[in-house]
């Protein structure tokens, strides 16, 4: 619930919708090790960086730094999405 509660609100207050990014159906994943990490579902801006929330296959789902992320077949970027 607390992952929900980051797309939505960060330290100052609700996130504009330019500083989230929904991503339907959520997309396969790499972290920046190239090794499989999960499911991306949201992409939200902080901090002047875009972040991607990602559901790994245990269902814990971690923040990731858009950088160290790329689409499993191809670019995953919060432009591209």
């Amino acid at each position: 619930m607390a992952m929900d509660m980051d797309v939505v609100y960060n330290q100052y207050g609700q996130r504009g919708a330019d500083e989230r990014r929904e991503v339907r159906p959520p997309v396969d994943v790499e972290t920046a090790t190239w090794a499989a990490a999960g499911a991306l579902d949201y992409w939200v801006l902080e901090r002047g960086e875009w972040w991607g929330r990602v559901r790994g296959p245990d269902g814990r789902q971690v923040w990731v730094k858009a950088g160290d992320l790329r689409r499993t077949n191809g670019d995953s970027h919060p432009e591209a999405s």
